[in-house]
């Protein structure tokens, strides 16, 4: 999943057409306000405004178009941001495997405050709080409930709201419980495939789901935000505890769950790697890095796409 949003994690048969893919595209020179960690690329917002992209770019989802942006949402092969005018545009994979048109990259009309992409649909919140979403739909995962929402976080195939009492609804696929978040307030989610996260207003996290790797069993204490990443057979977490210091836990084959130390800001976890901004404003990013998605360019960030937080 975007500026705030989620960097999504995208499904088995998604991940397959990837690996198979081709290009790369190189790392921008510039500095960026916002990033969005993907599934096996990376988008930030430069300071002018303008998205970059770097990673893989076999279907288009490293190829922002021009103009200026305030946020911008990393999927699994999709990339959708907010223009400067609230207007949502997407780019990358439109299409499922069949090559049929499922309409992902399609947004519809309007102004929005947040824009979550996933690994077969997109979700958005609009400037007036109602959810509205657009792809594929098999699940119902694109069948937003009514009512005023300030946030949104986008699964592989369930999407999860934080409602105007900070309550959290989700909605779609159910195989695990990811789609059965627990009762509480919440200042913050963050849906991968599998499970989902979120911080409580006590600051420490719940999450739920299916527990590959002890991926639902955080550790204790205040946290500041978390997210969650996830290929499907492999999740992982990260979370930036009350000190700064960011701790992982679930997989960590590609070194995804080992941080390094410091004092951080926000952390955003892709499908086996993930970036954190330090205090300074600088990015540093861990685990795999096949296709470049983990090389950060230099200079001060202000934020990784990662969970989608109450406004």
């Amino acid at each position: 999943m975007a500026a705030v949003g989620l960097a999504a994690i995208g499904a088995a048969v998604v991940v397959a057409a990837i690996r198979a893919g081709g290009g790369r595209v190189d790392l921008p020179p510039d500095p960026s306000q916002t990033i969005s960690a993907g599934q096996y690329h990376t988008c930030g917002v430069q300071t002018d405004g303008t998205v970059v992209c770097w990673g893989l770019n076999d279907v288009g989802q490293a190829d922002p178009p021009p103009g200026v942006f305030q946020s911008v949402s990393a999927g699994a092969a999709h990339t959708c941001g907010i223009r400067g005018d609230g207007t949502v545009a997407c780019w990358g994979r439109n299409h499922d495997r069949d090559g049929n048109l499922d309409g992902r990259a399609d947004p519809p009309p309007g102004a929005f405050i947040a824009v979550s992409a996933g690994a077969l649909h997109t979700c958005g919140v609009h400037a007036d709080g109602a959810l509205v979403c657009w792809g594929n739909d098999f699940y119902g995962q694109a069948d937003p409930p009514p009512g005023a929402f300030q946030a949104v976080s986008v699964g592989a195939a369930y999407s999860c709201g934080v409602r105007e009492d900070r309550t959290v609804f989700c909605w779609g696929l159910d195989f695990g419980g990811q789609a059965e978040p627990p009762l509480g307030v919440f200042q913050s989610i963050s849906a991968s495939q599998t499970h989902a996260c979120g911080v409580r207003a006590d600051g420490t996290v719940a999450c739920w789901g299916w527990n590959s790797n002890l991926s639902l069993d955080p550790p204790p204490g205040a946290f500041q935000a978390v997210s969650v990443g996830s290929d499907g057979h492999a999740p992982h977490a990260c979370g930036v505890e009350a000190d700064g210091a960011v701790v992982c836990w679930g997989a960590n084959e590609y070194g995804q769950a080992d941080p390094p130390p410091g004092v951080f800001q926000v952390v955003s976890v892709g499908n086996f790697h993930a970036c954190g901004v330090r205090a300074n404003g600088a990015l540093a990013c861990w685990g795999d890095d096949s296709f470049g998605q983990a090389d950060p360019p230099p200079g001060a960030f202000r934020e990784v796409g990662a969970d989608a937080p109450v406004r």
